[in-house]
């Protein structure tokens, strides 16, 4: 359509032409006697306004100054119709402006039509002056494009930062659809609902892309921090204080699961971590890779207590991991409940799937925990509450912090596409569901923190 547009604004063909029958069909009956003509520029062109002028041609006319007098009417009407119709561009044009679009993207298009009004005052004759009004129609169409092309440019740098396609659908379609619309319409006053139409899938997008771009530079900003934090002595500290809360966490999951302790490697972890608080670096440097080597010891005990398949969830950091037979088969970063919704700790088990799921918001619209209805590829349900392990296409972001905010779910479990496709077809019914608080606390208190045991999971472990 772009194309049209432009071809229109720079051939002018100033000499007879087919696409002139708008007005030489109209005004050259004028010429013959006794003929009575009235001509109204908005029953040719559209538009707010009449024009009111009419021609009367009354009988009897004889002399040659007569017919040019008659002639001179009649282009001078014309002229008259040419201004009505750049008026009207320059409406659209203006509008066009106040609703945000950049008046440098117009620039030349504007221009064009004080062209074609000057061109316009000085032709002889009413066949060019009537090419003139169809560039100025090409004009039209062209300035419309440009929110089009405009909503475009957006989606695609949406799409490059990594906004998923199925967000996007909802805006290209209205895009595809305006510049479908803009093709038929020949009024430029009937341009306007097309582009004023844009405004709101625009913004959508506009939000969307901003909010994807904060959370891309505090990604950036994190990383670089890990980087300079890495190589410092805390860096390195926290180093062996993860290993430590590593341990602690799979003896807390063991204990939620109801097998038996790992007792003498756990105990040994804990006597080598008060060597972290070393200030010597070579010292520090030693503690830690103990610890490190510990830990590994604490794992390996760990994966052969799990059960056939299983699914666990640290909600400190926002992660999930997925075993069969003591093999890690799925690992992801997820998103949880959020504070005042939090994701139920304990022994839980998958009961019912369901592949796709609507979810209809149990509070009202008044509710600051309302939401429209949303449709899942797939829901795996885990708690008798309502608590499922889903899809959540709507997020940006995963991991440590996606729950805060106001950010997080409503007690659900949400994981991006890829891992939740891997897990719904691995997952069978009955599969053990378990959730801690995975803070590297002790595990007396992380069992402090169970808020809910299935009881046929309690049965099935002898809990």
């Amino acid at each position: 359509m772009e194309s049209r547009g432009w071809g229109l604004v720079r051939s002018i063909r100033l000499t007879g032409s087919l696409a002139l029958v708008a007005i030489a069909g109209v005004l050259a009956p004028l010429a013959l006697p006794g003929l009575e003509v009235r001509v109204n520029a908005a029953n040719w062109f559209g538009g707010p306004g009449a024009f009111p002028n009419q021609v009367q041609n009354p009988s009897g006319l004889r002399s040659w100054a007569d017919l040019q007098a008659q002639d001179s009417h009649e282009l001078q009407l014309a002229r008259r119709v040419t201004e009505h119709l750049a008026s009207q561009v320059g409406w659209l044009q203006e509008r066009e402006i106040a609703a945000g679009l950049p008046p440098v993207e117009l620039a030349r298009l504007r221009d064009l039509v004080e062209r074609d009004l000057g061109l316009a005052s000085a032709l002889k004759n009413r066949n060019a002056i009537g090419e003139v009004n169809s560039e100025l129609l090409g004009i039209a169409q062209a300035s419309a494009l440009q929110p089009i092309a405009d909503l475009r440019r957006l989606i695609a740098d949406s799409r490059r930062i990594g906004i998923d396609d199925s967000v996007l659908a909802t805006a290209t379609s209205d895009a595809d659809a305006a510049e479908l619309k803009v093709s038929g319409i020949h009024s430029p006053t009937d341009l306007w609902p097309v582009v004023e139409a844009l405004a709101a899938p625009a913004a959508e997008v506009a939000r969307l892309k901003t909010q994807r771009e904060a959370e891309l530079a505090a990604q950036a900003e994190a990383e670089q921090q890990a980087r300079d934090y890495y190589n410092s002595l805390a860096g390195l500290r926290q180093r062996g204080y993860d290993a430590v809360a590593q341990g602690r966490n799979e003896s807390a999951w063991t204990a939620f699961l109801g097998r038996p302790a790992l007792g003498e490697s756990v105990a040994k972890l804990e006597d080598a971590a008060p060597a972290l608080e070393s200030l010597d670096r070579a010292g520090l440097t030693v503690a830690v890779q103990h610890v490190q080597d510990l830990a590994a010891t604490v794992h390996q005990q760990f994966v052969t207590r799990l059960p056939h398949k299983v699914i666990l969830i640290s909600l400190a950091a926002e992660e999930l991991w997925a075993y069969e037979d003591g093999n890690l088969a799925i690992h992801t970063l997820v998103t949880t409940g959020r504070p005042e919704l939090p994701t139920d700790v304990g022994l839980m088990r998958v009961y019912r799937k369901d592949a796709p799921w609507l979810m209809r918001s149990p509070w009202g619209p008044s509710s600051p925990y309302w939401y429209p209805d949303l449709t899942v590829k797939y829901a795996m349900w885990f708690h008798p509450s309502g608590e499922a392990i889903h899809d959540s296409w709507w997020r940006g972001w995963y991991g440590p912090g996606s729950n805060l905010g106001g950010y997080g779910s409503h007690g659900c479990i949400g994981l991006p596409y890829g891992p939740i496709d891997e897990l719904f077809s691995w997952t069978p019914l009955d599969t053990p569901v378990v959730v801690i608080p995975g803070d590297g606390r002790p595990i007396w208190a992380q069992l402090a923190r169970r808020t809910y045991n299935d009881p046929i999971m309690a049965q099935r472990f002898g809990i």
